[in-house]
């Protein structure tokens, strides 16, 4: 089974602005892959050379523009 991992950014009250990622997770889902939806600053407590695509969902939380 394939695997994806989704990195999104909550915002700060709680609600998401859109949810593509929502979307994206289903799509992949019905495809039989293994889906891990995480906020960006988790990305370091996986290994991401298990996931057969990682996919940045938004840019991260705005702290970290440079």
């Amino acid at each position: 089974m394939s695997r994806l991992l989704l990195l999104v950014t909550p915002p700060k009250e709680g609600n998401f602005h859109n949810d593509n990622h929502v979307h994206l997770a289903r799509a992949f889902e019905a495809m039989d892959w293994a889906v891990v939806v995480q906020p960006h600053k988790y990305v370091l407590d996986h290994e991401v050379t298990d996931f057969d695509l990682v996919w940045p969902v938004g840019f991260g939380p705005r702290e970290g523009y440079d």
